[in-house]
């Protein structure tokens, strides 16, 4: 691993941010700094995140798009399995010891691996989409608030992995 990059926060922002603040606050800086670039330069910025901000990386990508619409957590839970990124959204999702996303992730990934639907921009409008996909991304908007809950509480806990940390 490289010189791990870390945000600067202070104290009193770490307490009194919500959770899903204070993720978007330990990534937001990267996901601008890779937004656009190419594979290389993504590479290179990811490999200087520490391991906490790796599964915080792949996880908020992942829940900040999917969340929007169905087409939204199709196309990208398509993309993350295409590009063979999931098992990594999986691992950490272990890694903050969340098994209830865990086991929707693995479920997820059985029905985008039926659906002949695949990861375009703009899903095709006479594309059905499953019954089975719409329970899931139903499923998935409650149980990610129980995620940002533990990631945000991890974070809290181990703050100098994610923070510079200013009083």
């Amino acid at each position: 691993m490289g010189k791990q990059l870390l945000v600067t926060l202070n104290r009193a922002e770490l307490i009194s941010k919500d959770d899903w603040s204070l993720i978007w606050t330990c990534v937001s800086p990267f996901v601008f700094k890779v937004r656009g670039k190419n594979d290389l330069m993504k590479m290179n910025v990811y490999r200087q995140l520490s391991e906490h901000q790796r599964r915080l990386f792949i996880f908020t990508i992942y829940y900040n798009h999917a969340r929007q619409s169905v087409d939204d957590f199709i196309y990208y839970g398509k993309l993350l399995l295409e590009n063979n990124y999931w098992r990594e959204l999986t691992e950490a999702m272990a890694f903050f010891k969340d098994s209830k996303m865990e086991d929707l992730l693995d479920r997820i990934e059985i029905e985008m691996k039926k659906s002949t639907i695949s990861a375009t921009a703009d899903l095709p409008r006479d594309k059905v989409v499953p019954d089975s996909i719409k329970d899931l991304f139903k499923s998935f908007l409650p149980i990610s608030d129980d995620t940002l809950k533990l990631i945000g509480d991890d974070i809290r806990k181990n703050a100098s992995e994610y923070f510079n940390l200013e009083d």
